[in-house]
């Protein structure tokens, strides 16, 4: 009987924490750590976390959470060692994500999985592609180009430098950030190609944060002249090239781009 009763235990304590688990690292942009003991270890996308554990993330780096039971995906940026409690009180409540977090979930299963770089699922929801293409009159950052040590860069660039792009938001509620570029002779092309939603949290920049894109490096090319790096951002995350045709190009030259000159 005593053998029946702490199995029936064993299984509910099971089940209760199993229940009990709902918050996943998403992701990492840059390089993010979880404290063990007294040791700081690098952050894996898919670890469980629980509102104890104790996070940080390196300098202009940010990372993502989960949160199945909230219905809600957190970005954060701290160099100080935070519990992901207070990141979850810190955040402004918002219902934008509640109907991808299911997908979201999904997609990340099938990342860990696969072990792909694509999520490889396809989110069939709304379509946000005209909000999309109004959003950086509310929701505006800034964008800058920097060297491969993190230095902006200014007035030129030479041909062939590698470079990387940092991205300030400037609003107060996390967003998805992606990039156009407009070169001299009015051509525009997509920066970072998406083709999943779910791996626009590779592009999730938190509300007031600065992060530097290292995971996808860029070269100056031709032609020479001005050059103009726009970022469209959302609450939600979007695919941009279903954006570009709804885009006013002078509008967004005007008022939010990075403008650097290419040269020989």
């Amino acid at each position: 009987m005593k053998k029946i009763a702490l199995l029936i235990f064993l299984l509910s304590a099971c089940i209760t924490e199993f229940r009990a688990q709902y918050l996943y690292l998403y992701s990492v942009t840059g390089q993010a750590e979880i404290q063990e003991g007294s040791a700081w270890v690098p952050l894996k996308r898919g670890r469980a976390l629980t509102e104890d554990n104790s996070v940080r993330t390196l300098s202009n780096s940010s990372l993502s959470i989960l949160d199945r039971r909230g219905e809600n995906l957190y970005s954060f940026q701290n160099e100080q060692g935070t519990k992901v409690r207070d990141i979850i009180r810190s955040k402004k409540k918002s219902s934008h994500l509640k109907e991808y977090i299911s997908y979201l979930w999904l997609a990340l299963n099938n990342k860990i999985e696969r072990e792909t770089e694509s999520a490889g699922v396809v989110y069939k929801g709304e379509d946000i592609t005209n909000e999309v293409a109004v959003s950086f009159r509310k929701y505006p950052v800034l964008t800058q180009l920097t060297d491969t040590l993190g230095n902006i860069l200014t007035d030129s660039i030479k041909k062939g430098t590698p470079v990387f792009i940092r991205v300030t938001n400037l609003s107060d509620t996390d967003l998805f950030v992606s990039f156009l570029d407009i070169d001299s002779e009015g051509n525009i092309s997509e920066i970072i190609p998406i083709h999943f939603l779910a791996d626009m949290a590779e592009l999730l920049v938190p509300a007031f944060g600065s992060v530097i894109i290292r995971k996808f490096p860029l070269i100056i090319s031709y032609p020479l002249g001005k050059d103009y790096i726009v970022a469209v951002a959302y609450p939600k995350p979007f695919i941009l090239s279903k954006v570009i045709a709804l885009l006013d190009k002078e509008q967004l030259i005007a008022e939010n781009s990075y403008s650097i000159e290419v040269v020989e």
